[in-house]
């Protein structure tokens, strides 16, 4: 299984993931250190079989992006709740 991460906004394409992010991956386990932030994008709906967004507002967002073929893959995260961003 290949999982990939993407934001809606330019702020934080190119950069590392935040210390805090590093720090509670390495706590399940996992090294995201060489992580480089990018912007979702139609290409890369098209290449996941499932994208999840974190809340109502995200999700609404990648409806706009997608078409016929690639709106069925998207989903909440939490299904039916928003993940607040801290």
């Amino acid at each position: 299984m290949i999982v990939r991460s993407a934001g809606l906004r330019y702020r934080h394409v190119g950069k590392s993931p935040h210390r805090n992010a590093m720090r509670a991956a390495a706590d399940f386990g996992y090294d995201i250190e060489d992580h480089i932030a990018v912007k979702v994008n139609f290409r890369l709906l098209e290449w996941a079989d499932t994208v999840l967004a974190m809340d109502r507002a995200v999700l609404d967002e990648l409806r706009a992006l997608a078409d016929e073929r690639t709106v069925p893959k998207l989903g909440l995260y939490l299904d039916g709740e928003d993940v607040h961003d801290p």
